[in-house]
């Protein structure tokens, strides 16, 4: 057999006597990685000695690559995917392979030079072995921030299997793909792709034309770790540790959001969940509204919330009033064991088929007409009805005589039959 015969086995080098084969190559470092640990073929303890290899275990994906090969199809699928990319003009002559391919060379490819800077100053990265040192390249750059999230998890072996468990069910059901008719499954996923591409060329295209493209794209990095540091995202992050450690609080969110999230079981809830987070963000973009908002929210999570802002001092949570609401929902849920509540929740939001309106509708807006500054104006809220509508609110919830506090010592008086 001549090397002309076989692709991967072509000679490369400097010249046409090369000794060099990519072939041989390509299954020398296979075998670097594929024996398993404790291999007593092979001992990973002296580069320099025979029978080397790193004990990375690539032998455990021999299943997953003999599925890939034989019911996955993958060689039909990657010369449908071949032929796809090759039919695919991106720009007058440079198709899907060329836009591939120069992406492959860009993440393998060592910039000389200088090479990409790490965070510490450094220009290169070891090898599996810990010894030999190569040029970093932005592949290095992903698969060290993977390693770095691995070596996170190490002391922690219970998080990092419910963090590989939801991992594989997030890409399950976004990008599980339908074998009967080679597309996802979930169409959504196909329709968030488009926007999130849309959305970048469209900022790529923004910089390229203020010229700072490659300065805006540097600060990505540091601008995303400012984002993940900020004290908002790692409260929810907390908040979402402590929902996982109470297996009734992860069955109840899971099936809300099946609920709201899911347009095949329930479209009409769907549709009002993405019209609410249409809605959200619309009023993100409001900071004229927004912030007031917050500044009340803050006060209702820790009445001294810009005081502790401004000087460090701690939060008075015991005192919020969210706080008190929420102790308040434990103790009528600890008595409640018939879920009266929730019924009468529930029939206070069902619509009624007559009017299209639901009995809590109808209630708020009776209360709503009734308490503003002219009453029965039937007229859009204006600031002064806003203002009037919390005056008495407060009122009604402060008053012992005539408020929210007597009605509950009636309550409490009555006589059980």
């Amino acid at each position: 057999m001549t090397t002309t015969a076989v692709p991967w086995a072509i000679r490369i080098g400097p010249g046409p006597t090369s000794s060099r084969y990519i072939f041989g190559e390509f299954v020398s470092a296979l075998h670097m990685h594929w024996p398993a640990p404790g291999d007593d073929t092979t001992q990973d303890v002296d580069p320099n000695q025979p029978s080397f290899a790193h004990h990375d275990n690539g032998v455990a994906y021999e299943e997953n690559i003999a599925y890939a090969m034989d019911n996955a199809q993958m060689v039909l699928r990657l010369h449908e995917l071949a032929k796809a990319l090759d039919a695919m003009e991106v720009r007058p002559g440079v198709d899907g392979i060329d836009v591939l391919a120069r992406g492959v060379e860009a993440l393998l490819q060592p910039i000389a030079p200088e090479g990409f800077h790490k965070r510490d100053g450094s220009t290169t990265t070891r090898t599996n072995d810990g010894a030999t040192e190569i040029q970093t390249t932005r592949m290095h750059l992903l698969l060290d921030a993977l390693k770095g999230m691995d070596d996170a998890f190490a002391t922690d072996t219970q998080t990092h299997a419910r963090w590989l468990e939801g991992r594989s069910g997030l890409v399950d059901a976004w990008f599980r793909t339908d074998p009967t008719q080679t597309r996802f499954e979930n169409r959504h996923a196909v329709e968030t792709l488009r926007v999130l591409l849309r959305f970048v060329r469209e900022r790529v295209a923004v910089h390229a034309a203020a010229g700072d493209r490659f300065a805006w794209g540097a600060g990505l990095s540091a601008r995303f770790e400012n984002m993940i540091s900020d004290p908002v995202v790692t409260s929810l992050v907390r908040l979402v540790d402590a929902i996982q450690a109470d297996p009734e609080s992860v069955d109840a969110l899971a099936g809300l959001l099946t609920h709201l999230g899911n347009v095949e079981s329930d479209p009409a809830a769907f549709n009002a969940t993405s019209a609410s987070l249409v809605d959200l963000f619309q009023l993100l973009e409001d900071d004229a509204s927004l912030v007031p908002l917050l500044h009340v929210a803050g006060r209702a999570v820790a009445p001294n919330a810009p005081e502790a802002l401004a000087s460090g001092e701690p939060l008075d949570l015991e005192h919020g009033s969210a706080g008190t609401v929420v102790e308040l929902l434990a103790d009528v849920q600890a008595y409640d064991d018939r879920n009266a509540t929730l019924a009468l929740l529930r029939n206070l939001i069902q619509n009624d088929p007559a009017t299209g309106k639901s009995d809590l509708e109808v209630i708020t807006d009776v209360l709503l007409e009734v308490n503003r500054a002219t009453p029965g104006a039937g007229t859009p809220l204006t600031r002064d009805d806003h203002r009037m509508l919390l005056e008495r609110s407060e009122a009604f919830l402060g008053d012992e005589a005539h408020g929210l506090e007597r009605l509950m010592d009636v309550i409490q008086s009555r006589k059980r039959p």
